[in-house]
């Protein structure tokens, strides 16, 4: 049994004494448990004079002095000083202080202002001045736990020597001012004389205590202890909470649930005696019952962030505390301060933006608020609480609007009782019309004290707006069938009061009213458990179908807005959908059915997918040869609202009414069916801009070739139109966003200047396919699959779709055919796997001979197979024109042997020659890529490691593609995000990579060719945890190397990067990392700064004085020569927000002399195919091992080499 589990066993053993015996009561603790300081930087403590029993705090004078106070004390971290010009061996003191003019905590120096007659002083809020008097020499007391300290005795020895910091309980304490909000006390003295007459006076020892430690004390003093004396006071047995609090090795989690168990117990005595006709409110034993605080309450949400933050910006947000009124309308009861959650009425809850929301679609992520009550006696408990659902778009829209999936419930011995909650909404006054709701719930199991938990939660909920409030608990006394009874009364009475206004089939509510007699007219005297269940179930079930009856007709009253436009509308064949609409089978039309609602559900059902159904047929019977037929096919083809479209990736806005994705692959379209056969000619006006304006208007006309947005109807293809192929004349959008000026026209730059463009001139941007149908199936649609590569700051937009059906002539097929060859005869010319250039050819050949609704398609589909294989082989070509590059540029700073040119050289002809002749197919393009790659490993490695003596450590950074990011872009790297993309900064020369806000992050790159050894890996980057000057900033960013990739697999090496705040410069020290003022740079600690955008964070790393600080430990592996080889730089905190990490380079070093690569020369390179090490003994190993090993390697032809590698 662990720890914590022996704790409660002790507890619940306290419930069978049979009677107490007289207790004594508990007694405030006399000190705290020390702890010894390390002196490693990782002290962050609390200070306890032993003398004076006391605190080492802030107070005095406007709160600026170290004071001791009795109350409590200032968090301290001792860090080692390091930096130059410091004096070794001393420390430098942080308080985590605020003050008097701020209700902001950071970390400050403490520093002493020189000798006195008093011993001087010691300030917490040091900002600039002498830096040397903030430093202090420790002298620890291992035996005792406890350590003295001296102010600085190498910079101030003349002031210092002989000195001590610490109390002099004679001083006279003066009030200086009575209206500060410290608290004044006994003054710390930094410069005791120890050689005084005096120095009986002084208390100079000190304890440093521990967070838990500090927490356990003043628990126990402030909070536990007049707990367990008025429970021992009133009589009750607490005698096992009494051991807990006076175990000194208790953790603060077993002192709260001590304390908690005396609270229990105090509770349920004054619970004795309840019943049905005496029932005991038992709130006052719940903390915060009346919502005014979170604390008490449990708060699930699987969504927020560690700001409470769900989705972008903060609009959404977890269970927090509102101080706003509402009133209840039915009993006038005035909600004030409440806990709440909140998304805006326009939002989806996992990502809000005012250009991708949907109006009225605001609905929050799944979540709860609770509190458990434990070790509660047998019996029955009401749970009453004010509570407020809304959908405030929906609701404002339609006040009778309803929202589903919140709930008030509780949860005894496994089983959930809930009552659903869906109030009303004044939004001419945008208030909340809150409502008294109460369930009943039994305790019951198999001990005798059991536990109970209730709260609010959603649940796939359509509500964006929530609030719980002045909830009470009350206990109604062990009779269980008068719980059960009442519980089921209750829950039938409200509910049957809101089915009593529901707008359905009469049957359906009287069902419902039948049932309600029944229960109501329960005798708890003579019910069994098994009536009162049986008549709740099909209660539950008339209340379901009523509300499905409900719901059917909201559908079937949607529908009349179609209906009314296709009847009597000469354009279509309506006379069977308005033969439906007259009469919907039993006598009775459309209209009236919203009096009599004499349709039932399943009738109900049929009548609707009748409707449905005639009115898509309606519509397609518009569809003629050389008639627009959009609005009869297409729903919502101009963005007026957000219906219609399937989805993925698009932000579509109704204020502009055109749709868009930056950045991000998308798809969006719609499936037409049953339409008759041919062409259709489909067009909408889209544009594609592939990098910034600045960026992108430079390739125009080429950048054409590197768009990767598509029109596309069924399998035909064709791309955006470039936003520089049509300009306005006047600039429309001037501030913001503004329209971009290029050869005297204006660019849309936003969606309002796109939509400018549009309305100028239908033909602005126009794109257009002849979509072939074969089937009576079409598929319109936008999409994205792959981002241009090489670019950022993409960007397409749309609008207006348009189709018009061309028919099955001759002459309507030539029109698909000839865009068609054209895209096809320029595919030809480029670089593929020949299988596929030969089938395109082939299809092309049989489209000219006979031109055919399926040689058409058969062409499309080898067009579209053709591109593929296109864009398959051009990682292949970026690889070799990566790799030339690599090398030509190794070659200028080197001399290479011929033997390792010849390894490069064979490398890039074998990867030139299948990307020339089309001979490698796309499966195994990748496999192709490493091989060249490897290639530039092993010629790169060949001269390096030979050159240099056994056992040193060779830099061979350069294996790594782009280590030092000269690219200025991801080249080399896989980057994965959880959300944003990484930045680069090509325009600024930034030779560096970061990551902002990204939710956790993954930059590595697969190593080929890398021979079996040692290795060390660096990487020179910083992190800054989000928006905290605190020097103890968790650092969630690492440099590592793995051997997997799987999802569960961990890095086999790591360590972290260095904060940022590690190279902190002051104004002095600018030009050391070539500055000259500090603009783009924050302040830290009064006096330093670091950098605070990329430009900034170049200068540091890059300095060759503050550079190097940036650079994280090595870290030191073996590697087995076989197996996958990853290095990179990761953050898997994905809920950490707005955190910043910085990486400019990686380092990699081989130690030589570990696996016997010299002996590679005369071997030829990529012979090796598998490696295994031993011992002299036989055992096999990963890797080499100090002494002899033994290492056998299988070539390529079949034979093996064994040879003999000592490591040192």
């Amino acid at each position: 049994m662990n720890k914590h589990l022996l704790y409660s066993a002790m507890l619940v053993a306290a419930v069978s004494a049979n009677e107490a015996k007289a207790q004594d009561k508990v007694t405030a603790p006399d000190a705290p448990v020390p702890v010894q300081l390390n002196l490693d930087g990782k002290d962050t403590v609390y200070v306890y004079n032993v003398k004076a029993k006391l605190w080492l705090n802030q107070g005095n004078d406007w709160g600026t002095q170290a004071n001791l106070l009795e109350k409590g004390g200032l968090k301290l971290a001792f860090v080692p000083n390091k930096t130059n010009g410091v004096p070794n061996g001393t420390v430098s003191i942080y308080g985590y202080s605020t003050s008097q003019w701020s209700n902001d905590w950071s970390w400050k120096r403490l520093y002493y202002n020189g000798k006195d007659d008093n011993g001087g002083t010691v300030y917490v809020d040091y900002g600039s001045g002498s830096i040397n008097k903030c430093n202090w020499e420790v002298y620890l007391n291992n035996e005792k736990k406890t350590f003295e300290l001296q102010a600085d005795t190498i910079e101030f020895k003349s002031e210092t020597t002989c000195t001590r910091v610490g109390m002099n309980s004679k001083d006279l304490n003066e009030v200086k001012h009575p209206q500060s909000k410290f608290e004044n006390g006994q003054t710390v003295r930094p410069l005791l004389d120890m050689s005084s007459e005096n120095k009986a006076d002084y208390g100079v020892e000190w304890m440093a205590v521990s967070q838990e430690g500090y927490d356990c004390y003043i628990y126990r003093r402030d909070e536990m202890m007049d707990i367990i004396n008025k429970a021992i006071e009133a009589g009750i047995n607490v005698g096992n909470a009494v051991t807990v609090y006076n175990d000194e090795n208790s953790t603060l989690a077993q002192l709260k649930e001590a304390t908690q168990y005396v609270k229990d117990m105090t509770r349920n005595k004054a619970m004795a005696g309840a019943s049905s006709s005496n029932v005991i409110d038992i709130t006052e034993y719940i903390p915060n019952a009346d919502c005014n605080s979170a604390t008490g309450w449990d708060i699930v949400c699987p969504d927020a962030d560690n700001d409470g933050n769900v989705g972008s910006g903060g609009h959404g947000f977890t269970w927090k505390h509102n101080g706003s009124s509402y009133t209840a309308p039915e009993d006038g009861h005035e909600c004030k301060g409440f806990l709440e959650r909140w998304v805006h009425r326009d939002s989806k809850y996992d990502s809000y933006d005012k250009e991708e929301s949907e109006p009225n679609n605001g609905h929050l992520s799944n979540s709860s608020v609770s509190q458990t009550l434990k070790n509660l006696p047998k019996g029955g408990y009401k749970i009453t609480a004010y509570v407020s659902a809304v959908q405030q778009g929906k609701q404002t829209a339609d006040a009778s609007y309803r929202v589903d999936g919140v709930y008030l419930y509780a949860i005894a011995g496994g089983k959930e009782n809930r009552v659903k909650v869906a109030t009303g909404f004044d939004s001419d006054n945008n208030k909340s019309l809150p409502q008294k709701v109460s369930l009943s719930v039994i305790v019951d199991g198999d001990t005798d004290l059991s536990e109970m938990t209730f709260g609010m939660k959603t649940e796939n909920t359509t509500a964006n707006w929530v609030f719980l409030d002045d909830v009470t608990v009350q206990y109604f006394g062990s009779d269980a069938m008068v719980m059960a009874v009442k519980a089921a009364q209750d829950e039938a009475y409200t509910t049957t009061n809101t089915v009593d206004g529901y707008s359905c089939n009469s049957d359906y509510i009287s069902d419902v009213d039948n049932l309600y007699d029944d229960i109501s007219n329960l005798d708890a005297a003579t019910a069994t458990q098994k009536e009162v269940d049986d008549l709740m179930t099909k209660f539950r079930a008339a209340v379901a179908v009523a509300d499905k009856n409900v719901a059917l007709y909201e559908k079937l009253g949607s529908l009349e807005t179609d209906i009314t436009l296709l009847v009597d509308n000469d354009k279509y064949d309506y006379k069977d959908l308005k033969d439906a609409y007259m009469d919907c089978g039993i006598g009775v039309g459309y209209s009236d059915l919203f009096g009599s609602f004499d349709l039932k559900n399943e009738a109900l059902s049929a009548y609707i997918d009748k409707l449905q159904s005639l009115i898509v047929s309606t519509r397609k019977s518009a569809v003629k040869v050389g008639e627009d037929c959009t609005e009869d096919l297409l729903q919502n083809p101009s963005f007026e609202t957000t219906k219609g479209w399937n989805n993925t990736g698009v932000a579509i806005n109704t204020t502009h009414k055109n749709a868009e994705s930056y950045q991000g692959t998308f798809n969006l379209y719609q499936d037409l069916t049953d339409i008759p056969e041919g062409v259709y000619e489909i067009t909408v006006q889209a544009m594609q801009r592939v990098d910034n304006n600045d960026n992108a208007s430079k390739l125009y006309p080429d950048d054409v070739d590197e768009m990767t947005a598509y029109l596309y109807g069924n399998d035909i293809t064709a791309k955006f139109a470039s936003p520089y192929s049509y300009g306005m004349a006047e600039q429309k959008v001037t501030s913001g966003n503004a329209d971009y000026a290029f050869n005297g026209k204006y660019i849309p730059n936003s969606m309002e200047g796109f939509a400018a463009a549009c309305g100028e001139s239908n033909e602005a941007y126009l794109t257009k396919v002849y979509a072939l149908v074969t089937d009576g199936t079409l598929r319109v649609g936008v999409k994205e699959e792959a981002r241009p590569a090489g670019h950022s700051s993409d960007w397409s937009i749309f609008d207006n779709f348009k189709i018009t059906y061309r028919g099955n002539s001759e002459a309507a097929l030539q029109q698909c055919v000839n865009p068609l060859i054209e895209q096809a005869n320029a595919l030809l010319a480029g670089k593929m796997y020949e299988g596929k250039k030969s089938s395109l050819q082939k299809a092309v050949d049989a489209v000219n001979t006979t031109l055919n609704m399926d040689n058409i398609k058969a062409l499309a589909l080898e067009i579209k197979n053709a591109q593929a294989a296109i864009d398959a082989y051009k990682p292949l070509a970026t690889a070799i024109e990566n790799v030339k590059a690599r090398y030509e540029s190794n070659e200028t700073t080197a001399t290479t042997s011929a033997e390792a040119k010849a390894i490069y050289n064979a490398s890039l002809k074998t990867a030139e020659d299948a990307y020339n002749n089309g001979t490698v197919a796309e499966d195994n393009i990748e496999a192709a890529i490493k091989e060249l790659n490897k290639g530039y490993t092993q010629y790169f490695i060949h001269d390096v490691v030979a050159a240099a003596e056994n056992g040193a450590s060779v830099d061979i950074s350069k294996v790594i593609n782009n280590y030092d990011f000269a690219t200025m872009d991801k080249t080399g790297w896989t980057i994965k995000v959880t959300q944003k993309a990484a930045g680069f900064e090509k325009n600024n020369n930034i030779k560096a990579v970061e990551f902002y806000d990204n939710k956790g992050f993954d930059l590595y790159q697969e190593l080929v060719g890398m021979p079996a050894g040692t290795y060390k890996l660096s990487a020179r980057a910083y992190y800054r945890l989000k928006g905290s000057g605190d020097i103890d900033d968790a650092i969630n960013a690492f440099v590592y190397y793995a051997n997997s990739k799987e999802a569960d697999a961990e890095p086999v090496a790591k360590a972290d990067v260095k904060s940022i705040y590690t190279g902190a410069i002051t104004k002095d020290e600018l030009g050391k990392v070539s500055l000259t003022s500090t603009e783009g740079m924050s302040p830290y600690n009064g006096s330093y700064y670091v950098p605070n955008n990329m430009t900034t964070g170049q200068r540091f790393l890059t300095s060759d004085e503050i550079g190097p600080k940036y650079d994280s430990e090595e870290i030191t592996f073996d590697y087995d020569g076989t197996s996958p080889f990853y290095i990179g730089v990761a953050n898997t905190n994905k809920k950490q927000g707005s955190d910043w990490t910085f990486v400019k380079s990686f380092k990699l070093s081989y130690v030589k002399g570990t696996t016997g690569i010299e002996n590679i020369n005369g071997e030829k390179a990529g012979d090796v195919v598998s490696t295994k090490i031993y011992d002299i003994n036989g055992v096999q190993y990963n890797s080499l091992k100090p002494g002899v090993n033994i290492v056998k390697s299988v070539m390529s032809d079949g034979s093996v080499k064994v040879r003999k590698v000592v490591v040192k």
